[in-house]
């Protein structure tokens, strides 16, 4: 755990000295004295104002990060000649993020009724500007300099195979039987057959959301209210079975379905499972009254208000009909999905 101090290894039997076995004691783990924090560089500019009483507001906000010296193991750049004698740990890595949030505001009235809106959209893209564990020799597509942070790995696929005719022109998984209804690899490096050391790379973007927002409207007229709350994000769920292929459907959008079969073919991480989680959602919508005070103060009441509010009440989204939650896209191990509720209320004030 301290990386930047040698750790001393033992081994029973390792030397002859004057005719009889020693043990040896050596630095098993080279420690970098180097060693240090990571650095940073910020960046943030921004500008606020309110016009026209209130009809338009405005927040922006535009950000740069930068980050270097960030710890990495560096085993895996050095020859296997140098026999393990080498730093494991060094301050090389680099990353910068970039983006923006900007609020915009609204509020006006139109005789006794007053209502108003609020706008929050939010952008951020980290990326690799350098990676230290990616090899020389390795393709591009193979090496996470330059790619977002959080980039999927993975084959990139070509449909299904739809007939034997077409898995014996095309390259297939080494070592493996393919089927018709199995899933169709890019061979990426042009050899005829599908390996994970030379085909998978870099294929997917980060499931991290670039983009976030939240859409807010509310007004108010004569003791009636109204909120409205709309969110929106996005995400990149991975495996989905529904809809599959069979010798009867080969317009299939997903593979063979199969209790034991000749390979793992359709398993491996591939393009062929993102689908695009950018969703909008009416997160919360609430209806209220307050009724007038001269009602109330007879009876020594402050105030009462009666409200009905709804909680997930509508999702827009290419995942639905999936049945799947966008907010919770990692459906391989299942989930828990959210729940529409309604709830009726009182608020007494005395």
């Amino acid at each position: 755990a301290v990386q930047w101090r040698n750790t001393m290894g033992i081994s029973k039997n390792a030397v002859v000295i004057g005719g009889s076995s020693q043990t040896m004691m050596y630095a098993s783990v080279l420690g970098n004295p180097n060693l240090s924090w990571a650095q940073c560089l910020n960046y943030n500019v921004g500008v606020d104002a309110t016009m026209w009483n209130g009809l338009l507001g405005v927040e922006f906000d535009v950000f740069y990060k930068y980050e270097y010296d960030k710890l990495a193991t560096v085993t895996g750049a050095y020859a296997p000649s140098r026999g393990g004698y080498y730093f494991s740990s060094a301050n090389v890595n680099k990353t910068d993020y970039k983006g923006f949030d900007v609020t915009l505001t609204h509020y006006n009235h139109i005789n006794k009724f007053n209502y108003g809106a609020k706008l929050i959209w939010s952008y951020a893209y980290g990326r690799w500007l350098k990676y230290v564990g990616d090899s020389d020799n390795a393709p591009e597509y193979q090496r996470l300099t330059g790619k977002q942070i959080g980039s999927k790995y993975g084959f990139i696929a070509n449909g299904l195979f739809q007939s034997e005719e077409v898995i014996a022109n095309s390259a297939t998984v080494k070592g493996y039987k393919a089927l018709p209804g199995y899933i169709k690899y890019v061979d990426r490096n042009g050899d005829g057959i599908i390996t994970a050391a030379q085909d998978q790379g870099y294929v997917g973007k980060s499931a991290t959301t670039k983009h976030t927002g939240s859409l807010n409207i509310f007004g108010n007229w004569k003791g009636f209210e109204f909120d409205l709350l709309f969110s929106h994000g996005g995400n990149s769920p991975t495996f989905l079975v529904e809809n599959s292929w069979t010798p009867d459907h080969t317009n299939a959008e997903f593979p063979r379905l199969e209790i034991t079969g000749p390979s793992n073919n359709n398993g491996y991480s591939s393009t062929f499972w993102y689908r695009n989680g950018n969703y909008m959602r009416l997160k919360t919508a609430q209806i209220g009254y307050n009724f007038p005070k001269k009602w109330l103060n007879p009876a020594g009441i402050e105030g009462l208000r009666l409200y009905v509010e709804g909680y997930n009440l509508l999702t827009f989204s290419g995942l639905t009909k999936y049945n799947i939650d966008p907010e919770s896209p990692a459906v391989n191990n299942g989930y828990y999905p959210q729940q529409r509720t309604y709830t009726l209320g009182v608020k007494l004030t005395f």
